[in-house]
């Protein structure tokens, strides 16, 4: 049997000639923020066995996190303290759902924050911070978050782990344009849909066929299935979306996938291993193309187990269409 004199081409697919596609679509990607819509207020968390300046101390560090994050037009702490004063809201402050929602109502928001911080003594100090974020169109609780930590000196740290949470979730649901979204016909309530994020689709690429379950806001799993010139593989990737803009995303991760080769010149095995980044551009809320490329380990094994070899360095390059179902 005659050693390859070169690797199977079908293995790494497209390679550096759509490299420049990639650049320019990363290079837009970079210009394609739109004005942030997303308006949401933060209301002083109320304190439990600690100074209410304390605990309004920590809403301060998760308004000045959410104003960072895309999607998001965060209400100045003025205007909530104003609108709750000239409410007459029990005690100046909001601690329901229904106080909630009235108040986001008069501030003109799509959302509102509520939460208290607790201190507890008995085993030395610990703080346990617990937040509701109020939708007003669903006039639901859309998301709910309990944080604890041993130290106050952690409050901004805690904040910035909600802020992301919160914007990974308001992130895909404004990417959709809906999050709960009623369908009227003819003047009746027909059907409710729910697109917080896309959870399953399939795809196809040359030379691959994928389906796509989005478990979590930004994570996504694929199982794939490639062919092509006696060239068989099986794997999976793990997607983590980095960044998010209207119909564009910037997006890495990771994949695997089993080889099994039946060519003229070699029969035999093997894996790939590689890492990508890449783009994707979103058609509407069902249909999204992506590119994507990184650097890959092969490794090749004769049948007979009388030849090896590894390769590594190779860059693979993937055009994907995907379509989503839910």
């Amino acid at each position: 049997m005659k050693r390859p004199e070169r690797r199977p081409s079908s293995v790494t697919g497209f390679r550096l000639a759509a490299a420049v596609i990639a650049a320019v679509l990363l290079a837009a990607s970079n210009g394609y923020c739109e004005e942030k819509t997303e308006k949401i207020a933060v209301v002083d968390f109320v304190g439990y066995n600690i100074l209410q300046m304390e605990a309004a101390s920590f809403s301060d560090y998760l308004r000045i996190e959410l104003m960072t994050k895309d999607y998001l037009s965060v209400v100045s702490k003025e205007k909530v303290t104003a609108a709750i004063r000239n409410n007459d809201f029990a005690e100046n402050s909001i601690t329901t759902k229904e106080d909630a929602i009235k108040l986001a109502k008069y501030l003109e928001v799509d959302k509102v924050i509520i939460g208290n911080v607790s201190r507890f003594t008995k085993l030395g100090d610990y703080y346990f911070i617990s937040s509701d974020i109020i939708d007003v169109k669903s006039e639901r609780v859309y998301l709910s978050q309990d944080e604890e930590c041993s130290d106050k000196n952690d409050f901004r740290r805690l904040a910035e782990d909600l802020a992301e949470k919160i914007s990974d979730a308001l992130g895909y649901e404004h990417m959709n344009r809906k999050a709960t979204e009623s369908i009227y016909l003819s003047g009746k309530k027909k059907s409710s849909v729910d697109t917080r994020y896309r959870k399953f689709g399939f795809g196809a690429g040359y030379p691959y066929l994928l389906v796509n379950w989005g478990f979590y806001p930004n994570w996504s799993i694929e199982p794939r299935v490639a062919f092509g010139s006696g060239i068989y593989t099986v794997g999976s990737r793990l997607n983590y979306i980095i960044k998010k803009w209207t119909k564009i995303e910037l997006y890495s991760g990771f994949e695997y996938h089993y080889v099994n080769f039946d060519t003229e010149d070699i029969e035999g095995t093997g894996s790939l291993f590689d890492c990508f980044m890449g783009t994707s551009y979103h058609f509407n809320d069902k249909l999204m193309f992506e590119l994507d490329m990184g650097p890959a380990y092969i490794y090749l094994k004769e049948k007979e187990k009388k030849y090896s070899k590894s390769y590594f360095g190779d860059i693979i390059v993937n055009m994907t269409l995907k379509y989503f179902i839910k």
